[in-house]
């Protein structure tokens, strides 16, 4: 069903879907922050109120501070436009049914094309080959239009009128930024669409000098990877007295990565990524770090290229080895690339941060 549902939304919004997402419908928890919040903004009950089999749910979530640019769509269920996976909290959906009284699989169809929506307007390939490629630094009002109007011209197109009326009962809840699509309910579907490849062209505020990060080759490599032999003393037997083989025990350890526009590539001995992908923004970054600094990078190179750890810089044509133990300079770029490789992938950044002392 759930395929089906994805494949008339691409139709709906002439859009290839070769990259379906993973769904997973979660019955059993959700995330505190997103129980805290629906707390909060009374869209869910309150401990006090909440039915006695779902109380354990709630209990202790009535404390943090209310975000209202987060709308209850985005509460119940998410889009990981990373791992390409919409996740749906049946049990707050369920809570949120009960307390603004409303059909339960109702809600939960909502939630589930909205989410969709999400998924399809960022992976789905155009008539040029393309996806999203900024979905994720899209402003929200953007993706949330976009999701909203989608969910709303489907449910329409299915003559779904009970959900129809679910959605406008959640909009007397809706921030602005989820009632824009409101404006448009009216527009014919190509107009929508034509509004939707417009904006997935459109570089966002701040992101000007990424076309430039991704237009030539430039990499960042990191290797203290190292493989020996263990040699234990010589073992000898009880009854004959004659000595065994020398053991030798081959040890691995260390972690090697490599930086290019949106991919990281990663091998370790004390971590094991979830993912390859490297975000448009950490992308910017990183370019930024060795266009900023790119001379400084070329005068400080060295001519070993089997000195241990290796960190190699690829940058107009060249590779330029830099010594990690060598410079201020150097210790410093090593000190910002791992802050911004902290926030992709803070396991990673954890296992580079620990090696820092094997460097002096």
């Amino acid at each position: 069903m759930n395929v089906e549902l994805m494949k008339s939304l691409s139709i709906l919004m002439g859009l290839q879907v070769n990259d379906l997402p993973s769904i997973e419908i979660n019955q059993k928890s959700a995330p505190r922050r997103l129980i805290g919040q629906l707390v909060q903004q009374n869209y869910i009950p309150s401990y006090q109120t909440a039915p006695d089999d779902l109380k354990w749910l709630v209990e202790g979530e009535g404390d943090c501070q209310p975000d209202t640019s987060i709308h209850i769509i985005d509460l119940l269920g998410v889009y990981d436009s990373g791992k390409n996976k919409i996740i749906l909290y049946d049990l707050l959906i369920k809570l949120c049914s009960l307390q603004l009284n409303l059909d339960h699989e109702g809600l939960k169809t909502i939630v589930m094309i909205h989410e969709l929506s999400h998924a399809i307007t960022h992976r789905g390939i155009d008539s040029d080959k393309k996806i999203w490629e900024y979905f994720d630094i899209a402003a929200p009002d953007t993706t949330e239009y976009f999701a909203q109007i989608y969910t709303y011209k489907k449910l329409l197109r299915d003559n779904n009128k009970l959900c129809l009326k679910i959605m406008d009962r959640l909009s007397e809840t809706q921030s602005g930024v989820y009632q824009s699509y409101k404006e448009s309910i009216a527009k014919p579907i190509d107009a929508i669409n034509e509004e939707l490849y417009k904006a997935r062209r459109m570089i966002p505020v701040g992101f000007e000098l990424y076309p430039e990060a991704i237009g030539y080759a430039w990499s960042v490599v990191f290797d203290n990877m190292e493989k020996y032999e263990e040699i234990d003393n010589v073992v000898y037997m009880m009854m004959d007295c004659r000595p065994r083989p020398l053991k030798r025990k081959t040890i691995k350890s260390g972690t090697y990565f490599c930086i290019k526009a949106n991919l990281i590539k990663i091998k370790s001995y004390d971590y094991q990524p979830s993912s390859d992908k490297f975000s448009v923004k950490s992308t910017m970054c990183v370019h930024s770090l060795i266009s900023n600094n790119k001379d400084q990078i070329k005068g400080l190179s060295i001519s070993s290229k089997t000195q241990k750890p290796l960190f190699c810089i690829q940058v107009d044509g060249g590779e330029y080895y830099l010594d990690l133990t060598d410079t201020t300079f150097v210790r410093n770029l090593w000190s910002e690339l791992l802050a911004i490789i902290n926030n992709e992938y803070p396991v990673l950044g954890k296992v580079l941060k620990g090696y820092e002392n094997g460097f002096s």
